[in-house]
């Protein structure tokens, strides 16, 4: 697997863009100071009923009452997310298209493929969400711990097959434990988290990285059982399923969701923008559905996301330097 040199937004260019813009004048024009005066257009990368979707459709919810104005989503997928990072890239920079970024199409792909547009296009807005990547298999198999599964993979190397969309947190989940504990898994790809839970549900795979929003519900009904948290602690609401770490599986898979701008939007759209989402983040109705969908808030300010990006493109490129030897 080739590995590509790619630029991305770090703290130095967040700090960058405040120097610039606090350079402009203070006078704003008429149509930053009374914005918005129409509908926002939110685009996620995924078909309906993945963690990005579900997310969205809950931040759309409560978006008018801070913005004075509606925000719709937008799926653009394919491309495993790339097909909608460039349809939101290719926007005019006027804070009325926003894009639902996460790390896939901010920073894996990048590395691994051949892109239409740049990362160093957007702008953070605000984190919503991070999400840890849930080991998950139907609650019908044998595998009580990952353990279990993983010893299973290691009998019959290639047999046990998952689904993801190529190159996501979550398809790394797996490569990652192939590569360091030696096993095989059939990636089976997908084009969103939606598709992926359908596969396992159906019996198509025998095990996905479902991330809390999709397999959630799916566990307190009984269908799915996850084996394993792919973070450094467990997951809140799942509090007595142990973390692959503490089974012996040194493996994080991580997926934040933030929203984000064009380069060029004027900054006081931009401030706006931000004290909308950090308000969305804080509100009382969004926090009622992120619990109901078995995920918590946590919201980053644009700078703190931009430190976070940063962060994660030396993780994650380790990641794949691994997975590709």
């Amino acid at each position: 697997m080739k590995i590509r040199s790619v630029r991305f937004p770090n703290s130095a260019f967040a700090l960058a863009l405040v120097v610039l813009f606090g350079s402009l004048p203070a006078a704003a024009p008429a149509h930053a100071q009374d914005f918005p005066t129409k509908p926002l257009r939110l685009i996620i990368p995924y078909p309906a009923g993945g963690a990005s979707d579900l997310t969205a459709r809950a931040v759309v919810s409560v978006a008018d009452e801070y913005l004075g104005q509606p925000m719709i989503v937008v799926i653009r997928s394919g491309g495993g997310g790339a097909v909608g990072a460039e349809a939101a890239a290719k926007s005019k920079p006027d804070g009325y298209t926003l894009f639902m970024a996460d790390p896939a199409n901010l920073i894996i792909l990048p590395q691994v493929q051949k892109i239409a547009y740049n990362p160093a296009d957007f702008i953070p807005v605000g984190q919503v969400v991070s999400l840890p990547a849930l080991l998950t298999v139907q609650t019908g198999t044998p595998w009580k711990t990952a353990r279990d599964f993983i010893d299973a993979a290691r009998k019959e190397p290639g047999k046990l097959k998952h689904s993801a969309v190529t190159f996501s947190p979550e398809h790394l989940m797996f490569e990652a434990l192939a590569a360091k504990y030696g096993v095989k898994f059939t990636h089976i790809p997908s084009t969103g988290g939606g598709p992926a839970l359908a596969s396992l549900l159906g019996g198509h795979v025998d095990a996905n990285g479902l991330y809390p929003p999709v397999a959630f519900p799916h566990i307190q009904g009984g269908k799915l059982r996850a084996l394993g948290v792919a973070a450094s602690k467990r997951w809140p609401l799942l509090p007595d399923v142990p973390t692959l770490a503490e089974q012996g599986f040194d493996v994080d898979a991580r997926l934040w969701l933030a929203v984000v701008a064009l380069k060029g939007t004027p900054e006081p759209v931009l401030g706006k923008l931000r004290d909308a989402v950090r308000k969305i983040s804080d509100d009382t109705s969004f926090k009622a559905m992120m619990g109901r969908m078995g995920q918590q808030v946590d919201y980053l300010s644009a700078d703190d996301l931009a430190k976070q990006w940063t962060a994660d493109q030396s993780r994650i490129k380790a990641i794949i330097s691994t997975i590709a030897k």
